[in-house]
């Protein structure tokens, strides 16, 4: 004689079940549990399934909800990094609007309606920017790439910075102001 094969399907995790599971079984039948002690006192629920030749496959759902957690923990750390100053975004700059797209800490920029392109990375507090400027015709240096460094300002709505020809060291300015 076989024992029936039976499917569970857990939609919930462990920490928000009820008091009650209910067991649906291939052929329609059904068989309730009763939960006995404190749901939040769970730590593991083990489903074992008989099958051939005798081996044992066992499922482990375990119960990982840590005690005195913050529920707006998450929602904060969002928030933080949504109101975090950053390049990302449209800028008037006195060269002309400024499109900024970040990807991790690797910066890519757009000036002059696609004329002028940045290319550079974020210091680890992403307030800094350092890379090069490049300008058609030919996008090369001396006279069309250099150097560049912007400084975000704390509310992350502005820079300042300098860029320079080629190898030289960075000394005429560039400012901005964030549009969007």
């Amino acid at each position: 004689m076989r024992i029936l094969v039976f499917l569970i399907v857990l939609i919930l995790p462990i920490n928000a079940i009820s008091d009650t599971i209910i067991i649906t079984y291939k052929n329609g039948r059904k068989q309730i549990i009763k939960l006995t002690g404190k749901k939040e006192e769970i730590e593991k629920i083990e489903f074992l399934k008989n099958l051939p030749e005798k081996s044992i496959v066992k499922k482990e759902f375990k119960n990982t909800k840590k005690t005195n957690s913050n529920p707006f923990k998450k929602f904060k750390k969002e928030m933080e990094q949504k109101l975090k100053p950053s390049f990302e975004g449209l800028w008037n700059s006195n060269f002309g609007n400024i499109v900024f797209k970040i990807d991790g800490r690797k910066v890519y920029g757009i000036y002059k309606n696609g004329k002028g392109k940045i290319i550079g990375n974020l210091s680890k507090n992403g307030l800094v920017l350092k890379g090069k400027w490049m300008e058609a015709p030919d996008f090369k240096p001396p006279r069309h790439a250099g150097k560049v460094i912007l400084k975000l300002s704390p509310s992350g709505m502005s820079f300042k910075g300098l860029w320079g020809f080629g190898d030289e060291e960075p000394d005429s300015q560039w400012v901005g102001r964030k549009i969007k």
